[in-house]
């Protein structure tokens, strides 16, 4: 199902994740802003990350630099649950993207939206999201896997070292600023 909408549609997908987490092999998570005040978010944003590494799922964050505390310490926890190679920092990330790739083609689904992983964004804000969603047509699942293979041209492009101390993490990113990235998408 294709849905164009402004319902707080990333709340839903973000528990389809966590409840269908075995039927996944790989999920990027890309948005510049992640931010929970609440410790109520922060417990699902911890338990959806436990879900994800205990069904052995690869899961990408694709992120913006931010200097914010609770942004650091949201990818403080993402550190500690998958390894670091999986976290990419780009300094003028804008775009929003949530995909899920199935183990199963048809049990993928992805989310193309305005609103960043926040809790104003789940809560407050009037966002508009393009939610695919489980039974797609084979148009829909072409258009999700040319997603996922421009986020891994996005991922290949960018490197960056990160130095994991502890229960602390340190981040050390050679993060540069990009307007644009191409390659054959098929």
């Amino acid at each position: 199902m294709l849905e164009l909408t402004t319902k707080p549609v990333i709340k839903i997908f973000m528990r389809e994740l966590k409840q269908k987490a075995a039927c996944f092999k790989e999920v990027f998570l890309v948005t510049p802003f992640l931010e929970f005040h609440d410790p109520h978010f922060v417990r699902n944003w911890q338990d959806l990350l436990s879900c994800l590494r205990d069904a052995q799922v690869k899961v990408y964050l694709i992120t913006g630099r931010r200097r914010s505390q609770i942004h650091n310490h949201l990818i403080g926890l993402f550190c500690g649950e998958f390894i670091s190679e999986q976290l990419i920092i780009i300094n003028n990330l804008h775009a929003k993207i949530y995909l899920a790739v199935g183990k199963e083609r048809r049990s993928s689904m992805g989310l193309l939206t305005s609103a960043n992983l926040t809790e104003a964004a789940v809560i407050h804000n009037l966002e508009v999201s393009l939610f695919m969603q489980p039974p797609l047509s084979d148009v829909d699942l072409d258009l999700l896997e040319k997603m996922r293979n421009l986020l891994l041209i996005m991922k290949m492009k960018i490197r960056k070292p990160i130095l994991k101390l502890g229960t602390y993490h340190k981040i050390h990113a050679i993060t540069q600023n990009y307007n644009s990235f191409s390659g054959v998408v098929r």
